[in-house]
């Protein structure tokens, strides 16, 4: 049984989910390493039009001051349009700079300051 709180709630519509947020953040549907398998095209076509109603784009967040966000790669019109990730409100540019820091930093750990 799952609970809602304030926190943490389930909702099956993301105009609900996104009504009130401050950031929406999404991620690949469909596992990478089988993207471009044409043996796995039925199983990519029944989960893109599964998901097709959360992908993001520009009519779910008009009207919405919130930050997009996206951990990168995007397919393009899959989990999100390229529009949504053009647009002014989309932060996943620095995100993915930010990133980059994050795992320099981490590398040195793992290399130098471990050694």
């Amino acid at each position: 049984m799952m609970m809602d709180n304030p926190s943490i709630q389930r909702v099956e519509d993301p105009r609900d989910a996104i009504a009130s947020a401050d950031f929406i953040y999404t991620d690949t549907w469909i596992d990478m390493q089988y993207f471009n398998d044409p043996t796995k095209h039925a199983e990519k076509a029944a989960l893109v039009a599964q998901m097709q109603r959360f992908q993001i784009n520009s009519d779910l967040v008009a009207g919405h001051e919130l930050k997009i966000m996206h951990d990168m790669p995007i397919h393009n019109d899959y989990e999100i349009t390229e529009a949504a990730v053009r647009d002014p409100r989309a932060i996943i540019f620095d995100q993915a700079a930010n990133r980059l820091h994050a795992q320099k930093g981490l590398l040195y750990w793992l290399l130098v300051a471990n050694a």
